[in-house]
């Protein structure tokens, strides 16, 4: 949970760069990067309950 706290702060720190940037690579690096981090996040949201499973 403290690491997709962490995430949504990068993430916003990426959205203002995106508005602030003319620069089209720029534009999408931190598309890119923000499209790993929902799916990090929706992996974690679908395998939460496989991983209580096998470690609680």
């Amino acid at each position: 949970m403290i690491a997709q706290a962490i995430a949504l702060g990068f993430q916003l720190i990426l959205n203002y760069i995106n508005y602030r940037s003319n620069n089209k690579i720029v534009i999408l690096a931190t598309l890119f990067v923000s499209s790993a981090i929902m799916l990090g996040v929706l992996s974690s949201f679908f395998y939460f309950r496989f991983m209580c499973n096998i470690f609680g």
